[in-house]
């Protein structure tokens, strides 16, 4: 098919999932930018695979800390999937998720407020008011509210995604128990209880980290929940997804395990690795 078919594109992208899912983003990277040089090339500036080309280097670059090469790529994104596949199309609302997320990973709340509320109205009208999708632009908006003071309406949304993923993906699903514990740290913010946002994120996942220590320790009863729970966390700047992987594959070296990472996603696998040694 030659090295500049749209076919050789979708194998490029694959081997750079692959290598992202393991956390070797430097591995990834060339691989996602020759995917999207060719479907630029063979599709066209404005196609929807281009968009998914953008987003998926915009996530390695975010992975890495480098959020000036990752913004003009989900901007770009965004626009192409506005245009191609419509203002209020689910891949739209997933980009507008994407940029949001971007924003709130540098502190800057106010830019991803509307985006992420106008990715809530996509959700609700394409896939309905109860789904998961739904869910997590409840979430995403909740917490937003929360880093800026909005208690009552923060309580409100993460209530109401509490609802839906407890309803669709039970009590015991790791996306629901971390959706219950942001719950319960905003109503004790309300409350008064503590006066300024956890610094600690282990706290709120707390569950989530117990799970994926048992599920390294050999219990994979709920890996396909957790594996959707990390994808879940991703979208709002997580990168944990790599290092549990390879965490779940017997890797054990924090210092390998956490190169690439943030301060916050460091603290996180510190945390994993820390259940896996007291098991």
């Amino acid at each position: 098919m030659g090295a500049d078919h749209p076919t050789t594109a979708t194998s490029l992208n694959n081997l750079a999932n692959l290598y992202q899912s393991q956390g070797n983003y430097a591995a990834a990277l060339p691989l996602s930018a020759r995917a999207l040089a060719i479907r630029e090339q063979a599709l066209g500036a404005d196609h929807p695979d281009t968009a998914g080309s953008l987003n998926n280097l915009a996530e390695l670059y975010r992975a890495q800390g480098n959020y000036a090469a990752a913004l003009p790529l989900y901007a770009r994104a965004l626009a192409i999937n506005e245009q191609a596949l419509g203002a209020d199309h689910p891949a739209t609302a997933g980009s507008l998720n994407n940029l949001a997320g971007l924003y709130q990973s540098q502190g800057n709340y106010a830019a991803a407020l509307p985006l992420y509320a106008r990715a809530l109205a996509i959700s609700e009208q394409a896939l309905g008011a109860d789904h998961p999708d739904t869910a997590g632009s409840l979430n995403n908006l909740a917490i937003n509210h929360y880093y800026q003071g909005d208690l009552p309406t923060a309580e409100q949304l993460m209530r109401r995604a509490l609802g839906i993923c407890s309803t669709r993906l039970g009590l015991d699903h790791p996306t629901t128990q971390t959706i219950h514990q942001s719950l319960a740290a905003i109503r004790q913010r309300l409350a008064g209880a503590s006066p300024q946002p956890p610094t600690d994120p282990a706290e709120a996942l707390a569950p989530l980290l117990t799970t994926i220590a048992a599920i390294a320790a050999g219990d994979a009863a709920q890996r396909p929940a957790v594996e959707q729970a990390l994808s879940h966390l991703e979208q709002q700047g997580w990168m944990l997804r790599g290092p549990v992987t390879r965490i779940w594959a017997g890797e054990r070296d924090r210092d390998a395990l956490v190169a690439d990472l943030d301060d916050q996603d460091t603290a996180l696998v510190e945390h994993i690795l820390a259940r896996i040694d007291k098991a």
